[in-house]
């Protein structure tokens, strides 16, 4: 029989039940972690107690001008000033 290694912390499963129903952790420890890691993903994707998704956030208009525009709009603006 080939050895297995746990998922979690990657050392040799040594019990034999855990063998024989080729389960990927070695110890209670190591699968309550995997379960506490898949229930946090999951909770990134949608509630847990109504089990709606979470959309991501709309994303706000973009300004029609940005500060660099802006920038050189209030230089040029200037510069008219100053000629007249």
């Amino acid at each position: 029989m080939t050895p297995r290694y746990c998922t979690i912390c990657t050392t040799q499963i040594t019990d034999p039940a855990r063998l024989r129903r080729q389960s990927p952790y070695c110890d209670e420890a190591c699968r309550r972690v995997a379960k506490n890691e898949a229930r946090a993903a999951l909770a990134l994707k949608k509630c847990r107690l109504c089990s709606r998704r979470f959309y991501k956030p709309r994303t706000q208009p973009k300004p029609c001008a940005t500060g660099a525009q802006m920038d050189l709009m209030d230089k040029q603006i200037e510069k008219s000033h100053d000629t007249e």
